[in-house]
């Protein structure tokens, strides 16, 4: 069983107890703590594993900046994507009103305290995704990334 949100005193948006800006390292031993078994824990970029979420199965992927290897975002998938409307109202009653950009997807966003706080929601044929992105530290990833040299790039 897992808590599905938390809030966090700094942002507004946290999942679980991973606080944005800890290091690959931290993160790793909070998850080995936590008793998850991880898929894949890759040094340089994301640690991935199974879970469970309203008890669904689902995949969560934690992700790093590529120079300084801090928590930058989380992305957490589920097969099913009759899931998304219930976290759908989940979200809605935790975060209040989203933005719904085009009413022909089911794509929903919930802004933060900041441009780049945001929980990105969507659903079709293929799955439910939930994206989960740490505010200042998904701004530093997309100031290291495009730091990088083409070559580089490849491997993210």
């Amino acid at each position: 069983f897992s808590v599905f949100f938390l809030a966090s005193a700094a942002l507004a948006f946290q999942f679980e107890d991973y606080q944005w800006g800890r290091s690959i390292g931290e993160i790793r031993s909070l998850v080995l703590k936590k008793g998850k078994a991880p898929l894949r824990i890759t040094e340089d970029r994301f640690i991935k594993y199974f879970d469970t979420i309203l008890d669904e199965e689902c995949t969560i992927t934690l992700e790093f900046t590529p120079t300084s290897k801090v928590l930058a975002s989380i992305k957490i998938f589920f097969r099913d994507k009759n899931i998304g409307e219930e976290i759908k109202n989940l979200l809605a009653e935790k975060h209040g009103d989203f933005n719904q950009p085009n009413i022909f997807f089911k794509e929903y966003y919930w802004k933060g305290n900041s441009d780049y706080e945001s929980i990105v929601l969507n659903y079709d044929y293929a799955g439910t995704t939930l994206f989960y992105y740490g505010g200042v530290f998904q701004k530093k990833y997309e100031l290291e990334f495009k730091k990088l040299g083409e070559k580089e790039k490849q491997r993210f």
